[in-house]
This record gives C-alpha cells, structure tokens and sequence, in this order.
C-alpha cells in the first residue's frame, strides 16, 4: 500500500524557449543534488517538488485524449534519460511537437516544461536518451537541478530507491482551454538488491545490465531514476512483476549501456552543436562518479564497437 499524502497544486505555463531570444542580463545556473537515501523498506507518497525539478513525468495528448504516462530523469542540461519502452508507443507524438505533449518538473517556485526535439533510443537495452527544449519561464531562483550519476555496481542486500510519478488526468470541457489538469503524486519505492545481473539476467527479456529490487513498483513509475545509499543515479526503472500482495520484485536497467554512447540534443541548443556522450559531458556539464569505468572499444576483426565496463565496489 502507499501511504497519500494532501497534495498542493502546482501551475505552469507554456512560452516558447527563453533561450531562443536571450536578452542582456539573462543568467541561470545548474546545481546537480543528491537524492536523500530512505532508512526503511517502505513505498510513500512525497510531495511532487521533493525531487527538485529532476524527475520528469511524462504528458501525451491529442485533441480528445491526455495521458500522464512514464517518468525521465535530468542528468544534464536538456538532457533526460527513461526507459525505451515508455517512448517507443508515443515517440511521432514527442518529435512532432504536438500540443500538450511534454515533460513537466516540479520545483519549489516552478513547473518547468520541456518538449523533446532530440530522441536517441539505443537498441541493446532499455533506455533512451532526450534532447530537450525548454518551454517554460527560466525558474525564479535562475537554478536548474539534475541528478548525480555513479557507475557503481550496488552490492546485494543494499537498499536503493526508485522515484517515479503515478497520476490520472481529468480534463473538464469547461476549462480545456486552460490545459490539462493533473492529479499526481510522486510515488518513492525502497527496498533492498536480491540479485545483480551485471551481464543480462537473460537473452530474451532483460539481456542488458539489471539489479533485482525486493520493492513494487507501477506503470506511471516506468522509466523513473533510481538512487543508490548515497543519492547517486544508479539506473532506471524498467520493469516489474505485479503480485497479489504488490510486492514486487521491480528490475532496474544500470545506466553503463548508455554512457558512452553519443547522441544530439541538449539545452541551450546553441552549446549542444556536435553528437557527444554524457562521458564526454563529465564533469562540467554532466556528473558521473568514476566514468573511466565506461568506454567504448572497437573490435577490428567484427569491425563493430561494444560497450565496455570495469565493475567496482566499495
């Protein structure tokens, strides 16, 4: 069961990109945060700017129907990070702007907007990578705030949480024309690593990197960043098995596939001019415990290139 809490209500509203047409004197700043450890296994409601502005949730539409569906996380500026299979049904919908298709981030003072214009899905695991605009009013404290990664392999019996966002959306006739209206939460989901599959757990289903997680986890939670012991961005949510008593387990996509791996996108755009990847980032713009961990190599006799990773622990 998950603990509710009364939840506020937060407004934002759409505006082209501050970053489109700088004025003198247009300033902000990002600060990347650690995400507070939880000392219990435990699932609770928290209220939606707990997480700073850094986890996204994801919003679809078209003129009859609004879906909140998926979460994404910001670990670089413009740049967020969810899983393949929350994009992959709704990808025409991101990439051809339509209206009402976004991604929103809940700050203390701030809803922050962003529409996807790059997408970079990596076929040999569960997650994508998105290029992002901001559409929406540089926030009052002139911050933006994204998550901390470490390459770091958790050990068994550690307990991690997962962040991911759980909403249904009503839309009265009377007052579409201001938007969609959301009822959401912020759904934080703790428990503790039975397995580590640093190799794949399989060849069918889940053949990349993946941690087994003793914790439930829903569908509006799919691709939702999860925290290690010290607030480090380990990986993402990418599936789960529903029991009768929701117990779970949940399995988490390690980020190692995606590192290394280049991709457009970025904001503002004009910094973000050549494919790079979030190693290449490291450590200005993107914060990655240990990249070196992560690089690619090319095999001269196949002629094709791999992802490569030094497992390390504490």
């Amino acid at each position: 069961m998950v603990d509710e809490i009364k939840k506020p209500i937060y407004e934002g509203n759409f505006t082209i990109d501050p970053a489109a047409n700088p004025q003198v004197g247009d300033s902000f700043q990002i600060e990347t945060i650690l995400i507070e450890p939880l000392e219990n296994d435990i699932t609770v409601y928290r209220p939606l700017h707990t997480a700073k502005g850094t986890v996204l949730t994801f919003h679809f539409a078209n003129k009859l129907e609004h879906d909140v569906d998926g979460s994404a996380v910001l670990v670089a500026p413009g740049i967020a990070l969810t899983a393949r299979h929350v994009i992959e049904p709704h990808r025409d919908k991101l990439i051809n702007g339509i209206k009402y298709s976004f991604l929103m981030g809940i700050c203390n003072n701030s809803v922050n907007m962003w529409a996807v214009k790059e997408l970079t899905i990596l076929p040999h695991c569960d997650i994508a990578i998105l290029g992002l605009e901001l559409n929406s009013s540089i926030p009052a404290d002139k911050t933006f705030r994204q998550a901390a990664i470490s390459t770091r392999l958790p050990k068994i019996g550690e307990r991690i949480q997962i962040l991911g966002f759980r909403a249904k959306t009503l839309v009265p006739e009377s007052n579409a024309s201001l938007g969609p209206q959301i009822d959401a939460g912020l759904v934080v989901s703790a428990g503790v690593i039975t397995n580590r599959f640093p190799l794949g757990r399989d060849s069918a289903m889940l053949p990349w990197p993946v941690l087994e997680v003793d914790c439930p986890s829903w569908g509006g939670m799919s691709g939702g960043p999860v925290f290690d012991k010290h607030g480090h961005l380990i990986g993402l949510l990418c599936t789960s098995f529903d029991l009768l008593d929701e117990s779970g387990p949940s399995y988490v996509s390690l980020l190692w596939p995606v590192l290394a791996s280049k991709f457009r996108g970025g904001w503002p755009k004009a910094i973000f001019t050549e494919p790079r990847s979030l190693i290449e980032l490291a450590p200005d713009l993107c914060k990655i415990d240990r990249p070196e961990s992560v690089w690619h190599q090319f095999d001269e006799l196949s002629g094709k290139t791999s992802t490569q990773y030094k497992i390390w622990e504490e």
